[in-house]
């Protein structure tokens, strides 16, 4: 669905656009690595596992600092390399600094997942570029609508914010590909009643799905007791 938003992009800009019928040389751009904690680098490991059945992948760590790609590193699949951008760490970086490391590992597409705080526009990403956007505001924060203009593809993660975006970066092709969930060893097809008497759960009640984390401790922002809060205003309602 990410090479399509690719080639669905084709027809608001200049540059060739490859086609996905061939292997392409696709690059995954971020600042987390395969083996870090985190939803950018677990999404970003599955998708390397379903593009390497077709296309040559590469994962760019952009503030890794060893630069020669490696093989078989922890988990990614064995076909799939990794090289760090080499960047300093907690710093910013320019999109012509992407470009030249794209250029050397010629990459025909790059596709990040990241937070764009860091990424500062001084040109066009060369290779067709999509960002699979992490969102977290209802308007675009400044940081963020400045880093998306060197794109030329947006994949937001909610149908709303497909709305959204398309509204704030009209000249951009945006489209709506959420986050994959994997089910290891889990549900399965058992059916949803069948569940809830093995859990004792009322067929009249809602079950409130927490995820949360307690790594933001300057903002708070994911700590256990902020969804609850708000699990209970919306029962108030």
């Amino acid at each position: 669905a990410l090479l399509a938003a690719a080639v669905g992009a084709k027809g608001s800009v200049s540059k060739s656009t490859p086609t996905s019928a061939s292997p392409l040389h696709v690059c995954l751009g971020s600042f987390t690595q395969p083996w870090s904690f985190g939803p950018y680098a677990r999404q970003l490991t599955v998708l390397a596992g379903q593009l390497s059945q077709k296309h040559l992948v590469l994962w760019l760590s952009l503030g890794y600092q060893d630069t020669q790609v490696r093989v078989k590193v922890p988990g990614l699949p064995e076909n799939v390399g990794m090289v760090g951008g080499g960047f300093p760490r907690n710093q910013g970086v320019y999109v012509s600094s992407i470009n030249a490391l794209l250029r050397e590992h010629k990459m025909d597409v790059f596709i990040t997942l990241m937070d764009l705080n860091r990424v500062f526009v001084d040109e066009m990403f060369e290779p067709l570029a999509i960002s699979w956007f992490p969102n977290h505001f209802v308007a675009l924060d400044l940081h963020s609508r400045h880093a998306l203009t060197a794109y030329d593809a947006v994949a937001v993660l909610g149908p709303s914010d497909a709305t959204s975006v398309l509204a704030q970066l009209p000249h951009k092709h945006v489209v709506h590909i959420p986050h994959v969930v994997d089910d290891v060893g889990g549900l399965g097809e058992t059916p949803r009643a069948a569940l809830r008497r093995k859990y004792g759960v009322p067929a009249d009640k809602f079950v409130a799905l927490v995820n949360f984390a307690n790594y933001d401790a300057e903002k708070n922002r994911k700590s256990i007791d902020l969804p609850l809060l708000a699990w209970k205003v919306t029962c108030l309602l």
